[in-house]
C-alpha cells in the first residue's frame, strides 16, 4: 500500500496554487478529503493508497502550514481556500459514484433469511417469536403452537401455556420479501382467493361470511367442576369454593388449577406464594400438576364428569 504523502502533494500542487483564471473558494476538510479520494481514483486507478482519515488530516495540516493556505473559521468549522478549476467537479463526481454504487446480491443468497423453516417456502405474513427472533409464516407457526410451546428452530421455551402471546407480526421482513420477490405476494393472494371459492362451495357459506375479517379465537376452553373431597377424606380441614363451575384455557396446567384453589381458599402469604399444597383428583385418580388440561381430555383422563364438565376434587395438604 502506497504512502499518502506523494499523491497528496500532487493534489495540493493542482488545487492550492492558482492556475490561469481559476476561481478561489473555501472548502471544509471533509470536502477536501472527498475530492482527494476522487483525485486518486482518476490519477492512480491501479494503485492502493492509504486512505486513513487521521493520516490524511496530519498530511493536510502540514501542507496547509507549508503553503500558507488561507483559512477562515465560522461557527467552529474551519474553511480552507483552494482554487476551484476542477476541484468542485471532483467532489460532484465522488458524490455521483457513491449514489450510483449499488451492491448486487442474488435472491438465492437471501433464501435462508426469506424462507419459513416449517414449510420451506417463502414467508407469507411473516411472524416473529419475540423470545428468540426466529421468523415463520403466520399460519405455519400458529398451527405448530397448537401442540408445542417451544421454538421449532432453537427449541427455546416460548411460553408454558400460551406461546401465541409471544408472536409478533414482522412487517419489515415481509416488505423485504415482497420487494425481493414481488411475485410471491401476488401468487399467494391468488391461491387464497381460489381457496375461499372452494371453501364457499363445499360449506355453502355466503361469500360475505367467507371474507369476514373477524378473527378466530385460537384458544379452546375446558369446563371444570371443582369440589372439596369432604371431611371424611380430607387431610386438612377445609371448605368448599364459593363458585364450583370454571372455564379454563386447555393450555393451563393442573398446577395452575391448584394455584387457583389455594388462592380462593386464602392459603397464600403476602407475596401470593402458597402456604399449603393442593392435590386434584378425577375419579379417584391423582392428576400430576405438570400436565395441561388439553392432555387430560386428549388421553381420556377425565374419568368423572358432572354437568358436562370435568369433575375434580381437591384435598388440602401441608407441604412435605
Amino acid at each position: 500500500m502506497s504512502d499518502i504523502t506523494s499523491p497528496f502533494k500532487e493534489f495540493m500542487d493542482q488545487y492550492a496554487i492558482q492556475h490561469g483564471d481559476s476561481e478561489s473558494r473555501y472548502f471544509t476538510k471533509s470536502q477536501i478529503y472527498t475530492a482527494f479520494r476522487t483525485f486518486l481514483s482518476r490519477t492512480r486507478p491501479n494503485e492502493r493508497v492509504c486512505m486513513d482519515y487521521q493520516i490524511f488530516c496530519i498530511e493536510f495540516n502540514e501542507e496547509v502550514e507549508k503553503r500558507g493556505v488561507n483559512k477562515e473559521t465560522s461557527e467552529k468549522v474551519t474553511y480552507y481556500k483552494l482554487f476551484k478549476n476542477s476541484f468542485q467537479a471532483d467532489i460532484n463526481q465522488q458524490r455521483e459514484t457513491e449514489v450510483n454504487d449499488t451492491l448486487n446480491i442474488s435472491a438465492r443468497a437471501l433464501n435462508i433469511h426469506l424462507c419459513c423453516k416449517l414449510c420451506c417456502g417463502y414467508l407469507v405474513d411473516a411472524t416473529t417469536i419475540t423470545e428468540c427472533l426466529h421468523s415463520f409464516c403466520k399460519s405455519c407457526i400458529v398451527q405448530y403452537f397448537q401442540t408445542e410451546n417451544s421454538c421449532p428452530v432453537c427449541q427455546v421455551l416460548v411460553h408454558n401455556t400460551n406461546p401465541l402471546a409471544s408472536l409478533k407480526q414482522d412487517n419489515v421482513l415481509q416488505d423485504i420479501v415482497n420487494k425481493v420477490l414481488p411475485g410471491v405476494s401476488k401468487h399467494e393472494a391468488e391461491r387464497f382467493s381460489s381457496f375461499q371459492e372452494v371453501a364457499v362451495k363445499k360449506s355453502k357459506v355466503s361469500p360475505e361470511c367467507a371474507h369476514s375479517s373477524k378473527p378466530r379465537n385460537p384458544f379452546v376452553f375446558t369446563s371444570l367442576y371443582i369440589e372439596w373431597v369432604g371431611p371424611e377424606s380430607c387431610t386438612v380441614e377445609a371448605e368448599d369454593l364459593k363458585g364450583k363451575h370454571y372455564r379454563v384455557c386447555d393450555r393451563a396446567l393442573i398446577g395452575h388449577v391448584c394455584q387457583l384453589v389455594v388462592e380462593q381458599l386464602g392459603y397464600v402469604d403476602s407475596t401470593n406464594k402458597p402456604t399449603m399444597n393442593c392435590v386434584l383428583t378425577c375419579g379417584g385418580i391423582v392428576l400430576p400438576p405438570i400436565i395441561p388440561l388439553a392432555a387430560v381430555v386428549k388421553h381420556e383422563l377425565n374419568f368423572e364428569m358432572k354437568d358436562g364438565a370435568i369433575y375434580l376434587k381437591y384435598d388440602i395438604q401441608p407441604f412435605k
